[in-house]
């Protein structure tokens, strides 16, 4: 399969139309037309609905879309890790969680690029679940989560790097003084909490609740969408102060939980998987600084 053919593919999948992707990909409408017949005959279905002056794609169009994105990113990849065998320079594509995590991975990247000026960094800010699938698919070289996690299938190193929890509500609907919420007052208000079930109980058995007993107004993957509903009176968001801090919304206050739950960082690659050489180093090199940091600390 050819890849030239899975680009053109999916230019016309975004235009919509063979004339405009024929232009931008700088090829006659009439070869891309035979570019896209020849696939179909090749995959043994129909990729696109052919209209009058538009495009769209069958169920098995949609699907194809999907893996040949896939596969181009795949190729990608394989040709950035083989251009890092000689010489250690390249990027390495590194997830992480927004929380106040980055502030210590930005010091370690700076000291690991010191030694290697020419290795560059991919971030890519998602919530744990994304991150964890873009392992899973080999999207990512490591990604950095928040506990809780399920490490089974990960080869994971903690970072002592740690957020407080609390919740995030209006400034107006708070006293000025106050500095904190019991677990028996954040449990009575109406909440907004993340989807994650293996967070949702791990915020049941630290308050002391069941679930059902829970005023769960929304679930969110996003803190942005949370706050927004927090903003707009529909409830309080309980959430980590450094994906709150890092957003500085105006108008409301984090409002930490006492007696304080915190939760860590962790970081992880997929196990018995090479990594790229330059991924490797980097993965050394922040098991070493974690164990310097614990001795300095001892």
């Amino acid at each position: 399969m050819d890849l030239k053919v899975l680009k053109a593919f999916l230019t016309v999948c975004k235009t919509g139309n063979i004339t405009k992707a024929a232009e931008e990909i700088y090829l006659s409408q009439p070869a891309l037309s035979r570019q896209i017949q020849d696939l179909e005959e090749e995959l043994g279905c129909k990729l696109l609905n052919r209209h009058t002056r538009s495009l769209s794609l069958t169920e098995s169009g949609y699907l194809f879309q999907l893996r040949a994105q896939e596969i181009l990113e795949l190729s990608a990849r394989a040709k950035r890790e083989l251009s890092q065998q000689g010489e250690l320079g390249g990027t390495i594509v590194l997830g992480v969680v927004e929380s106040s995590v980055m502030e210590y991975l930005s010091r370690k990247i700076k000291k690991f690029r010191e030694k290697y000026s020419r290795i560059k960094f991919h971030i890519h800010s998602a919530t744990g679940e994304e991150l964890r699938k873009k392992i899973d698919a080999d999207k990512l070289d490591l990604a950095v989560l928040i506990e809780p996690v399920e490490v089974a299938k990960y080869k994971s190193v903690p970072l002592d790097i740690k957020e407080r929890w609390g919740v995030v509500v209006r400034e107006d609907s708070v006293e000025q003084e106050r500095l904190a919420f019991s677990k028996k007052e954040a449990a009575s208000l109406e909440l907004i909490l993340p989807s994650r079930d293996i967070v949702i109980e791990e915020i049941c058995e630290w308050l002391g609740v069941s679930e059902k007993d829970l005023k769960i107004v929304a679930l969110h993957n996003l803190l942005s969408n949370a706050t927004a509903m927090v903003q707009n009176g529909l409830g309080s968001s309980l959430c980590i102060e450094g994906s709150f801090t890092n957003r500085g919304c105006p108008g409301l206050r984090f409002v930490p939980i006492e007696p304080e739950m915190t939760s860590g960082h962790v970081l992880i690659r997929k196990r018995n998987k090479s990594l790229p050489k330059i991924a490797e180093h980097f993965w050394e090199f922040l098991e070493e600084e974690i164990r310097k940091d614990h001795e300095v600390e001892a």
